[in-house]
């Protein structure tokens, strides 16, 4: 996935905003198997509010708007882990009891475990 034209910021983060994920969307990069490509929509999107929350102080208002939309983005991660399904048998479980891959963001019930290292 591209950095901005390699750009980065003064703590050596990729910059993101929303012009360039709309770029990235077009181009096609978060098409595909869509568990997968969430995770990148949602990296790209913590970045942006992390670069933001980092290099504002807390009285500018972009930091108070990436605070706002940290809450928002959080909130909805929620409800999206309540509906969570295994990746290979596709049911849903409780997100408590479903682990999730921390780089995909898909979740696999430990007994399916074996059918995907098939």
């Amino acid at each position: 996935m591209p950095d901005s034209g390699g750009r980065k910021t003064a703590w050596g983060t990729s910059v993101v905003s929303l012009q360039e994920m709309e770029t990235r969307a077009r181009a096609g990069e978060y098409d595909g198997f869509w568990e997968h490509d969430m995770s990148k929509v949602e990296k790209d999107l913590n970045l942006m509010i992390l670069n933001a929350i980092f290099y504002f102080n807390r009285s500018h208002p972009v930091y108070k708007a990436a605070r706002r939309l940290h809450a928002a983005t959080t909130e909805m991660q929620n409800q999206w882990d309540s509906m969570l399904v295994c990746r290979v048998c596709r049911q849903g479980d409780e997100a408590e009891t479903l682990p999730v891959c921390d780089n995909c963001c898909t979740g696999l019930h430990e007994s399916c475990w074996d059918q995907e290292l098939e």
